[in-house]
């Protein structure tokens, strides 16, 4: 029980001081970074530059337009609906006295339908014209070129000397860097 009330001062100690290191980011110079990608080491650069890049792309595009038109109807009339069942009564009882046997039958439906079609135009109003003028609409398809934002032409100085590189996102005021140590001779 003693050991563990003298290590936990010693605990705190560490975790407070690994707070602060994680909440502070290091400029150029702080120090190196060992990374585990490769045996390189990382540091930081100061950006002098991050300029954004774009793209042109063809994007699909439709779109509705819609204009006003002449139009020209006529109606051909309404026909008489007493004159067709008077017609078709007509027109049955005629092909019946007419036919004989089998073409009894035949007769007395021509006659009937004869009789409707002659019927129903006796009386008919005469046809109207209208004009007027109606909304048509139809989708344009095609093609606007629009600008996309594909990363940044970053600029940073490191150790007294100017690089660029391209990155997916602005990097902020500091830019991660990979160093390669290698032995001189």
């Amino acid at each position: 029980m003693n050991a563990f009330k003298l290590l936990l001062p010693l605990l705190a100690g560490l975790v407070m001081s690994g707070c602060a290191v994680a909440d502070h980011r290091p400029g150029p110079g702080y120090g190196y970074d060992q990374g585990y990608d490769q045996g390189y080491d990382y540091d930081y650069a100061e950006v002098l530059s991050a300029d954004p890049v774009y793209q042109s792309v063809r994007v699909p595009d439709r779109h509705q337009v819609c204009w006003d038109q002449d139009v020209h109807y006529t109606d051909r009339g309404r026909g008489n609906p007493a004159g067709a069942v008077l017609g078709g009564l007509v027109g049955g009882v005629l092909g019946h006295q007419i036919g004989g046997g089998d073409g009894r039958t035949a007769a007395t439906v021509v006659g009937t339908i004869a009789g409707v079609a002659v019927g129903n135009n006796v009386g008919r109003e005469p046809p109207r014209h209208y004009s007027g003028v109606e909304e048509r609409c139809r989708v344009d398809r095609g093609y606007r070129e629009e600008q996309r934002l594909t990363g940044y032409r970053v600029t940073y100085l490191y150790n007294g000397q100017s690089y660029t590189t391209h990155t997916r996102r602005d990097p902020g005021r500091y830019i991660r860097v990979r160093v390669s140590v290698s032995p001189a001779e």
